[in-house]
């Protein structure tokens, strides 16, 4: 097989069919490639076997493999999702989406932005994927500026974990990212640190923009000061672990929400509910049902199924309004997904006897009909993850 540092290998892997050559450094190269599997673009991540083993690149072999493994069973929507990892001789490969979003680093006065919100909310994202990674017990991201994609209309993305670190680790000294790898606390510090800059920068670019579209967009203007803090005081190791200065910037969010009159509660105060951290499993798949049933008051939770390949398949995400687990209620199966948050998220509990109530109050035929469709539904969520693993999405 011909090595990527001459050109591009016309079909890699018996399945990426090579576009273009985007991106290069010493040790790794970035394709842009089309999957005659799926038929979508790929961005394919190739980490050369040869210079990893070489004493003066700090990015050994085994942990290349590792952290690529591991970036396979991420299931974030807002990271760019990586779903096939392959060898040859020389290389290492991570295939993932391929997004033409450019990076915030990339910004500047002329550039096209979103408005006020849709800043804020890039940082919540941003701060929030960090959260999860930890949770994952994966410490040392590295989510700087350049890997932070972020377009006018809003759409947002993150590197994948792989290409976070290759790009870190390779602007940084020898025995100062040694000592990151073996040593979780100063990895846990770099990487708030490193949060904290994309706030700074983000924070720099929406100041740029001082009118305001609506009186939310108002009140984030408002609240730049309180932001510039958080960010700084990210960057200056003010904060023991990422958890709290997410629960920073969630007091931020709440005051603009008072000042807005955008309602974060929608159910009664007197109504049961659930906390979850970013990360945090509210039911697995096959669990018993438990008798509860799940409405999204805040946050974001993910849905997905194991695709019988020993990896997750990603089926839906709730959102706030939404209902979670609510089929195990009706048939008193067990749970035929597995639910977690994306970020903090705050659940309001659906008991088996008030879900019981009201179906009481329907007709036979209704609740016939109601039967039928999770039924159905079952049977079709088999079906995809079935599928996605057989040619390889999780998507």
């Amino acid at each position: 097989m011909t090595s990527p540092n001459h050109s591009p290998i016309p079909v890699m892997g018996n399945r990426y069919k090579t576009i273009c050559t985007h991106a290069k450094d010493k040790a790794s190269f970035k394709y842009g490639a089309f999957d005659l599997f799926s038929g979508r673009t790929a961005s394919i991540t190739a980490v050369s076997k040869l210079q990893s083993t070489f004493p003066e690149f700090h990015y050994p072999l085994a942990k290349v493999r590792s952290d690529a493994n591991f970036s396979l069973k991420i299931l974030h929507p807002d990271i760019l999702h990586v779903y096939d990892h392959f060898e040859d001789d020389d290389f290492v490969y991570l295939v993932s989406e391929f997004s033409d979003i450019p990076p915030i680093s990339e910004m500047g006065p002329g550039s096209p932005r979103p408005d006020p919100l849709c800043f804020f909310s890039t940082m919540r994202k941003v701060v929030y994927a960090v959260e999860y990674y930890h949770s994952n017990q994966c410490i040392g991201c590295f989510i700087r500026p350049q890997h932070v994609l972020l377009c006018a209309s809003g759409d947002m993305y993150i590197n994948h974990l792989l290409d976070c670190r290759l790009s870190y680790l390779g602007d940084i000294k020898k025995e100062a990212a040694r000592k990151i790898l073996s040593s979780p606390e100063d990895a846990i510090v770099l990487d708030i640190a490193c949060a904290g800059k994309v706030l700074a920068k983000l924070i720099e670019e929406m100041s740029r923009e001082r009118l305001g579209k609506s009186h939310e967009n108002d009140a984030v203007l408002g609240a730049i000061p309180a932001l510039t803090d958080i960010a700084g005081r990210m960057c200056n190791g003010e904060f023991a672990n990422i958890e709290l200065a997410s629960k920073a910037l969630h007091d931020v969010d709440r005051k603009i929400s008072r000042e807005t009159r955008r309602s974060t509660r929608s159910f009664p105060p007197s109504s049961q509910r659930r906390n979850l951290a970013a990360g945090e499993i509210l039911f697995r798949e096959g669990a018993a049902p438990n008798g509860e049933a799940f409405i999204v008051e805040r946050g974001m939770i993910q849905i997905s199924k194991n695709g019988g390949n020993g990896r997750d398949n990603f089926l839906d995400v709730s959102k706030p309004g939404d209902i979670v687990g609510e089929m195990a209620l009706i048939d008193k199966q067990p749970r035929m997904a597995t639910a977690r948050a994306l970020e903090p998220s705050t659940l309001v509990v659906v008991t088996g006897k008030e879900f019981d109530a009201t179906m009481e109050k329907m007709n036979s035929v209704g609740r016939l009909l109601v039967n039928v469709l999770v039924n159905r539904l079952r049977l079709q969520a088999k079906e995809v993850a079935r599928l996605k693993a057989l040619i390889g999405v999780e998507r």
